[in-house]
């Protein structure tokens, strides 16, 4: 856990993770999980990968609600075009995976369990879940939308 510029607790992790775009291959790769307190409703997750094929770097990025990706840990979650959910493969530790699906591509990233828990139970010692909308600063939020933000 760090602080930000205006001393607030940011909580990163970075975790061992795979990840592929579209239908292509996983590839293992570091994923980079961030909880702001001042977006407390949602955790973003960055990937990037060398894909040794199309020779090139692969980013994703995504913004998953903390709700869903709590809900994805016990089985599948999410509507529209985002989902979580465990995934169990024989011999293999349990691990949950984010599909984000937008206009011709879809982005995969898949955790371990546990570090998603863990991560989790560290985002609620921040904000405790059902109090995030006690956390929101609506003045700023609403100075951001205008523009009109220091």
């Amino acid at each position: 856990m760090h602080t930000d510029d205006r001393g607030k607790p940011e909580l990163d992790a970075l975790v061992t993770g795979q990840m592929s775009l579209g239908e292509g291959a996983l590839y293992t790769c570091d994923v980079q999980m961030r909880f702001s307190p001042d977006d407390p409703l949602v955790v973003r997750l960055s990937a990037s990968h060398m894909d040794p094929f199309k020779s090139g770097l692969h980013c994703g990025l995504c913004v998953v609600s903390r709700d869903l990706l709590r809900a994805g840990l016990d089985g599948p979650a999410g509507i529209g075009k985002v989902h979580v959910m465990p995934v169990v493969l024989p011999d293999r530790p349990l691990q949950v995976a984010v599909l984000i699906r937008g206009p011709g591509q879809e982005l995969k990233v898949v955790l371990d369990h546990q570090a998603v828990l863990l991560y989790l139970k560290r985002t609620d010692a921040i904000v405790p879940f059902g109090k995030e909308t006690a956390a929101i600063d609506i003045d700023r939020e609403i100075d951001q939308l205008l523009g009109e933000d220091d």
